[in-house]
């Protein structure tokens, strides 16, 4: 490996517990201003490949009525993953178990579809104070990458 004998300088680390502080704060703030309100995060219930393709059917017909002009492209990125999905069932990959990173990617934009009404009303409703919150952690992270 290339990086096998690099050790970070304290410089860099410095930069990575800042960064780590940013993501902590902001996870909080999610936490606080968008979860605790509503029970917690939104979840899918997904114990078979046929719930997968239920709820793919279910952003499908969601996702046309959003979609006025057509498919859009996030129209043909749900289709591609579904298709994706589909394929790995034609081959009998997932007989084996499929691996849990292509069924989360394949199922990522689905879940996006389905709750995109309800993130867009979470979004809506946030008030000033928030985005300010927001606004403070962007700022420190830009700060940093101006020094790097």
């Amino acid at each position: 490996m290339c990086l096998e004998r690099v050790k970070p300088t304290v410089e860099q680390l410095k930069v990575v517990k800042e960064v780590s502080d940013i993501m902590t704060q902001e996870a909080h703030i999610e936490v606080e201003y968008f979860w605790s309100k509503r029970g917690g995060p939104l979840s899918l219930v997904v114990d078979s490949i046929g719930d997968y393709f239920n709820l793919a059917g279910q952003a499908v017909l969601l996702q046309a009525k959003r979609s006025h002009k057509g498919r859009d492209q996030r129209s043909n990125r749900l289709i591609e993953k579904i298709n994706n999905m589909a394929a790995l069932c034609d081959s009998g990959e997932i007989k084996n178990g499929i691996n849990f990173d292509d069924f989360l990617m394949n199922l990522r934009p689905v879940a996006f579809t389905l709750f995109e009404d309800e993130f867009a009303d979470m979004l809506a409703s946030l008030d000033d104070k928030v985005f300010r919150l927001y606004d403070e952690t962007s700022t420190r992270l830009r700060s940093l990458l101006k020094k790097m």
